[in-house]
């Protein structure tokens, strides 16, 4: 079996993130592995990609200067990466950013370009129209949140509160990307909310402030951050209504609660605490189920088996056929041959023995085997959370998370109008319970909740950075026309 290139496909497939086929000859140069990541020194990496490598000792900052006249400056350790004896190390997939404009070609430079200038155009409208407000929630805790408004003095219509998403966040939810440099975003939705007469309220998670560190900028204070758990999210957004409302342009505004992902369990959950204060709930990549499955579901490799049904023909149970495997992409895709990777000799290629080329491959257990999770939550482990879960997360989150009701039980208890945005793609979490939610919706005459599913869509209705040049998905543009046709009922 061709260990690399399987492995390079379907590990990042789970981890959501895109392996670009490196230009250099990486191979070459010195690897280091540490807690199951690879390592490779920055600077030699750098000149085998024709870039150079400036060192700032004093504030321990690496500048690196490509051959397409890009410049990047930035932490080692803010990108995973660590220094010893002078050598600057950063993990294997960090090093793709050199050929993010290396192999592009001129239209995409010009594509570039254009979003630079949208992300910059958007921050200053967005700056001009904000705020940043503190919120004393119900049990005396202080966050602070950014409240983006529309021109002029008249009433706000509506205003949009965002409900959260799970693992630290901020207000502008900062990130950086090679090339285009540093982008808020939250500034996009405040753009285009603003721009349609509508306010927006996003908020620092709990323990949680505006950090300078890539690639999340946040810094977390352990001790506020053991606060945020959901049924006190819950009480946070009662507060930032109250607090909104306070404003004479928000005072008699429509209350729309945004949540994505962990955020669209928050928003039903307080729809049921305190009804009629929200006008409606818009839900993105919405976990149906318990939390506790969702945890299942996310180590059961089925997720990297829906994107791998957009390289190869599935069946009606997901499962690939030899026919259907070698009339795909399987020698540059798999680097297999098929009889190779069905691991459990049923004569397809599943979840199964995709979880199973993992374990030969020696991809960490707690990737494939939920039980490890849940175990190092059952003993408050956090320490074990913090160093092998993907997001930080407290075992105090999870465990109260277990103990909710789930949306399929709770979502057709509700009155308000409910609009639901799925992607087909979403790999955290599954489409198919969507599908299940509006079955019973349907047996129970419910007519209250608007269900929409997007071909080829991901967890986060494929937002990109194309968005700031008007470009949005088809997901992402059903959000805006959904407060718009409720503002205009």
């Amino acid at each position: 079996m061709k260990k690399t290139k399987l492995f390079a496909l379907l590990l990042i497939i789970v981890m959501a993130t895109p392996l670009l086929a490196l230009a250099a000859p990486m191979d070459e140069l010195p690897q280091r592995i540490e807690n199951d990541t690879v390592f490779v020194p920055l600077r030699l990496t750098a000149y085998a990609h024709d870039a150079t490598v400036e060192w700032d000792g004093e504030n321990r900052l690496v500048t690196i200067n490509t051959a397409q006249g890009d410049v990047w400056t930035f932490p080692v350790e803010g990108v995973g990466g660590f220094i010893e004896d002078g050598t600057s190390w950063v993990p294997y997939e960090f090093v793709e950013m050199f050929n993010y404009v290396a192999e592009v070609d001129e239209p995409a430079n010009e594509l570039i370009t254009a979003i630079v200038q949208g992300v910059e155009a958007t921050r200053v409208f967005v700056d001009e129209r904000s705020e940043v407000l503190d919120i004393t929630s119900t049990d005396g805790y202080v966050f602070s949140g950014r409240l983006t408004m529309p021109y002029g003095d008249d009433e706000v219509l509506a205003i949009v509160i965002d409900t959260g998403t799970s693992g630290p966040h901020t207000y502008l939810m900062r990130r950086y990307a090679p090339g285009i440099g540093y982008w808020n975003y939250w500034d996009f939705w405040a753009y285009e909310f603003a721009n349609n007469g509508v306010a927006l309220f996003t908020a620092n998670t709990r323990g949680v402030t505006l950090g300078t560190q890539p690639p999340f900028f946040v810094d977390v204070d352990e001790a506020g951050y053991q606060t945020y758990l959901p049924l006190n999210v819950v009480e946070d957004v009662y507060h930032m209504i109250r607090t909104l409302q306070a404003n004479p342009r928000l005072a008699n505004a429509k209350i729309f609660l945004l949540g994505k992902s962990e955020g669209a369990i928050i928003a039903p959950l307080f729809a049921e605490a305190y009804p009629g204060m929200a006008d409606a709930l818009l839900l993105t990549g919405v976990p149906i189920t318990n939390m506790y499955d969702v945890v299942h579901w996310q180590a059961s490799g089925r997720g990297s088996m829906l994107i791998l049904s957009t390289l190869f023909e599935v069946d009606e149970y997901g499962r690939i056929t030899p026919e259907a495997f070698y009339a795909g992409p399987w020698e540059t895709a798999m680097g297999a041959s098929f009889e190779a990777l069905d691991l459990d000799g049923d004569g397809f290629f599943t979840a199964n023995d995709l979880l199973l080329v993992w374990q030969l491959q020696g991809v960490p257990s707690h990737m494939y085997d939920a039980s490890i999770l849940l175990d190092a939550i059952a003993r408050g482990d956090d320490e074990w959370l913090s160093e092998n879960y993907p997001v930080l997360l407290t075992s105090g989150w999870f465990s109260q998370h277990f103990a909710l009701s789930s949306n399929m039980e709770l979502l057709p208890e509700l009155d308000l109008p409910i609009y639901i945005f799925h992607g087909s793609l979403d790999i955290n979490v599954y489409v198919g319970y969507i599908q299940e939610l509006y079955a019973l919706l349907q047996e129970l005459g419910r007519t209250n909740v608007t269900i929409n599913i997007f071909p080829g869509h991901n967890h986060d209705l494929n937002f990109d950075l194309s968005a700031f040049i008007g470009e949005m998905s088809d997901g992402v543009r059903a959000v805006f026309d959904a407060v718009n046709a409720i503002i205009e009922r």
